[in-house]
């Protein structure tokens, strides 16, 4: 009895034995079977990314790259009637330290002009939170057409408004400003719509090389237009031709893909695939303001502002006060930095994405490489120039186009083209509120500069470049401990899950 009970216990012990081990082993064909589902599910996808992109349409020659042209040159219009106006004063006004050729119509102080010249910029800050509101509601396209048709509409009664009274000017230029800060909240809701990620810093940063040939053609176009036919035709040809791309808007922006009538169906397609984008929901104004990476944004954008419209406003005064040059060659040197300016932009456009991806770095390092390098010439070519005496001033032209390209180093390849990454789905609003505070610049910058250089002398100038770098360097500090181009939890096509500390936020 005690052998068979021992050999009942030893198979009874072996069976529960087996029970143990089998649950074990179960467990584990379940924990590896999503491992493999997961594996087979990464496989898929780099299959499917790999046929996506022997399937995707041709960029050349394809309806969103006519719509990175078109927009291009929406914005080529608005920052040309905006910045036209510092090379513009000067052909206006008569010369105060120099012989000209041009002896311009209206005795302005210095602080005349600097206020005079911020007009547009109140403007600048009133209409972007409206325009992102309205993009928001009604889509881009409405917005780009209605903002260039009235700038081009009320600044054929500037120069008889001048005439009059200077009030007459500031208020035309305000209400000239407004409009044309319509552009650019439409321009990112459109870019939200048509754009791809991997297609962003070509196709929206070749947009915004309107930017460069404004500031590159504004200088020689007014100076030869002054000269030759008078200050007036500057503002009538300017609005024939805001007028002309009206219409040309009209036929060629659409808000969505799905719209657009000459688009093709690869194309189309393709666009469905890759930009899913939700339903919108109520704005979420908490979790924006609570935004870090958004105030990072803000301020940079507000003071890259400052420091590229002071190269602009100052660089004529400064080689017209302190370097006696007459307006035509002035005309045409101060256009130069911006031509570097733009060879940045564009090499930035093209090799951007392969530099990031030899390197190995994330869009958030790369961007802050890119502006930590740009702020430090920035601020060393800045004090060069207070440091070079009088009859060198070749020397301080090539100090403003290094300037210029290293400025570029912070917007292209910096902070400027991550706002789509931040909030893709609220684009408009944000960027309309950051337009607004950011173009603040604007009416900061000329009517400062205009009280600092009183008598136009090389010392007065000099503080105003000390002052451009200390706003520079404050920037990027704060830009480099909150700046991010990841899309944030509460935007609505975030892939990304709230922590804790986010959700209590968010509730």
């Amino acid at each position: 009895m005690n052998e068979e009970e021992k050999e009942e216990e030893e198979k009874k012990q072996q069976q529960q034995l087996q029970e143990v081990e089998q649950p074990p082993q179960e467990q584990l064909r379940e924990v590896k079977q999503p491992q493999e589902q997961q594996q087979q599910k990464e496989k898929i996808i780099e299959n499917t990314n790999e046929t996506d992109v022997t399937k995707k349409p041709k960029l050349f020659f394809s309806a969103r790259l006519l719509l990175s042209i078109v927009c291009s040159i929406a914005i080529f219009n608005v920052s040309y009637v905006r910045i036209g106006i510092s090379i513009v004063i000067v052909c206006m006004t008569l010369p105060r330290n120099s012989e000209n050729i041009n002896s311009g119509e209206f005795d302005w102080s210095s602080s005349t002009k600097g206020f005079l010249t911020s007009a547009s910029f109140y403007g600048f800050i009133i209409g972007p939170s409206i325009a992102g509101f309205l993009s928001f509601k009604y889509g881009g396209k409405i917005i780009i057409i209605a903002g260039t048709f009235l700038t081009g509409s009320v600044n054929v009664f500037l120069p008889e408004g001048t005439r009059l009274t200077p009030v007459l000017f500031f208020i035309i230029r305000l209400v000239s400003g407004i409009f044309g800060s319509f552009i650019f909240p439409a321009f990112y809701d459109l870019m939200a719509n048509w754009v791809v990620p991997e297609e962003r810093q070509f196709l929206v940063g070749g947009s915004l090389i309107g930017i460069q040939l404004s500031s590159i053609l504004n200088f020689p176009i007014n100076t030869l237009t002054c000269n030759y036919m008078g200050w007036v035709w500057i503002f009538y040809l300017l609005s024939i031709w805001l007028i002309a791309c009206g219409f040309l808007f009209v036929f060629t922006i659409y808000n969505v893909p799905e719209k657009c009538p000459f688009i093709k169906e690869k194309e189309l397609e393709f666009l469905k695939d890759k930009i899913q984008k939700p339903v919108k929901t109520d704005i979420p104004w908490k979790e924006i303001i609570m935004s870090l990476p958004i105030y990072a944004y803000i301020l940079m954008h507000f003071c890259i502002n400052y420091v590229f419209l002071s190269i602009i406003l100052s660089l004529p005064m400064v080689m017209e006060e302190v370097y006696h040059l007459p307006l035509q060659e002035n005309g045409i040197i101060s256009a130069m930095p911006f031509l570097g300016s733009l060879v940045v932009r564009v090499l930035l456009c093209f090799f951007f994405e392969n530099l990031r991806n030899k390197l190995k770095l994330s869009k958030n390092k790369m961007r802050k490489i890119f502006i930590s390098i740009g702020a430090v010439f920035i601020s060393v070519f800045f004090l060069i120039i207070t440091l070079l005496p009088y009859q060198y001033w070749y020397w301080v032209l090539g100090c403003f186009i290094i300037v210029s390209c290293s400025l570029e180093l912070c917007v292209t390849g910096g902070y400027l083209l991550s706002l789509l990454d931040l909030c893709p789905s609220y684009v408009n609003i944000v960027s309309g509120v950051a337009n607004s505070i950011g173009n603040t610049a604007g009416l900061i910058c000329p009517v400062l500069n205009g009280l600092i250089t009183i008598n136009g002398t090389k010392e007065e100038w000099n503080v105003v470049f000390y002052v451009n770098i200390t706003i520079l360097l404050v920037s990027v500090g704060f830009y480099l401990m909150f700046g991010q181009s990841r899309t944030q939890y509460w935007d609505l096509s975030s892939s990304h899950v709230p922590t804790e500390k986010e959700r209590e936020r968010k509730h």
